[in-house]
């Protein structure tokens, strides 16, 4: 699998090849937690898409590109990139793909919107027996409940995943996991099974977890599962593995694992009593989450600082709120100085389609130049 990832990271591939087998090793690079591979396979083959003009293979494109950047931590991109492919949906008369929504509604963690969105395409998937969407809905229904501190929930939609027959001592039992999203739920499984204290579910959903990351070896995955392992130890082991972690997934650029690694290590720190040192991670998992958009999570960071004696604002919502994710990042983007050319190529858009936004964003937010959007947006003006 790595071979194959490398392979069409580096060959020159035609519109065609590209096309046909550029999903498949995108598969391959999530399933081997390569991040970077990922990335890279993914805005390949979107660009591969909008040379052919091809609004259906468009849409599966924008869908590969907004896993990696929920991963590392750019909900703002990914929300963009949504918008655009409901767009394209509607623009073609088709039905949008749901995997990327599923994901953007879990790590935002809207609940009531979230699970409308997720229950509607379980239904779907159900009918049509799609089994991608239905592990998706699983895996992003359990970040979503843990997000909130919905725990017994979460536990359960990992056990709707991955739960098998029971072993021949009656001991919890979990399905062999070889793809994506089953290895993101182990670990979604962990959190939440530790915190309903059932340690059982907890320590088998870590071991299989620990074997993957092992064979795998990527920062990615063997991050993650020492978080999950830091999670079963109430010693001083736990703290060296919650470093390591961090550690790992700081290199592996999965930003949003990141910060949660760093809300899960400030939560163990305060119920150890180290409020102080709590405080600086939580500050830490707070900032980052809110920044990216993570609300829940960031949420959750807040009341942990409020537990601490920290008092943490909740944010307000503004007038930028008004604009759609695109637009508010088309927007930052030209706020910082950025081109329309230099928007278009970071964001997979032709300069027109960033013109068009443009013009909308100025309506909205009543301005008409650039340096007027930088005060809109509360950025200093140069």
């Amino acid at each position: 699998m790595k071979r194959a990832v490398q392979a069409y990271r580096t060959d020159q591939l035609s519109v065609e090849e590209g096309l046909r087998f550029l999903v498949l090793a995108g598969a391959i690079a999530c399933d081997g937690w390569d991040l970077p591979g990922w990335s890279a396979i993914a805005g390949q083959h979107l660009e591969f898409t909008r040379e052919a003009g091809a609004l259906n293979a468009l849409q599966f494109g924008l869908n590969s590109v907004i896993y990696p950047r929920l991963f590392g931590g750019d909900l703002g991109t990914a929300g963009a990139l949504l918008d655009e492919a409901e767009a394209l949906a509607e623009v073609a008369g088709t039905t949008l793909h749901p995997y990327g929504a599923i994901g953007l509604a879990a790590y935002r963690g809207d609940q009531q919107r979230g699970g409308r969105l997720i229950a509607a395409a379980r239904a779907d998937a159900l009918s049509r027996g799609e089994g991608l969407v239905l592990a998706l809905t699983s895996w992003a229904s359990a970040v979503m409940c843990n997000g909130n501190g919905d725990y017994p929930s979460a536990r359960a939609h990992c056990l709707d995943l991955l739960r098998g027959p029971p072993d021949d001592d009656g001991r919890p039992s979990l399905l062999p996991v070889g793809s994506q999203p089953g290895g993101w739920t182990l670990a979604e499984l962990v959190e939440a099974a530790t915190r309903c204290d059932d340690l059982a579910t907890a320590t088998a959903a870590a071991g299989r977890l620990a074997e993957v990351a092992a064979a795998i070896g990527t920062d990615w995955a063997l991050g993650v599962a020492a978080r999950s392992e830091a999670l079963l130890d109430d010693g001083g082991p736990a703290e060296d593995l919650f470093r390591e972690a961090i550690d790992r997934l700081g290199r592996a650029g999965v930003g949003v694992e990141l910060a949660r690694t760093h809300l899960l290590y400030g939560e163990w720190l305060r119920r150890s009593g180290r409020r102080a040192d709590a405080r600086t991670l939580l500050r830490d998992a707070h900032d980052a989450l809110a920044a990216m958009g993570a609300e829940a999570f960031a949420e959750r960071a807040r009341r942990e600082l409020a537990a601490t004696g920290e008092t943490v604002r909740r944010r307000r919502a503004d007038t930028r709120q008004e604009l759609t994710a695109q637009e508010l990042h088309i927007a930052r983007l030209a706020a910082e100085g950025r081109t329309n050319p230099e928007i278009g190529a970071e964001l997979y858009l032709s300069r027109h389609t960033v013109e068009w936004h443009l013009r909308k964003v100025f309506a909205k937010l009543d301005v008409t130049s650039r340096r007027q959007l930088r005060t809109a947006l509360g950025r200093p003006v140069a």
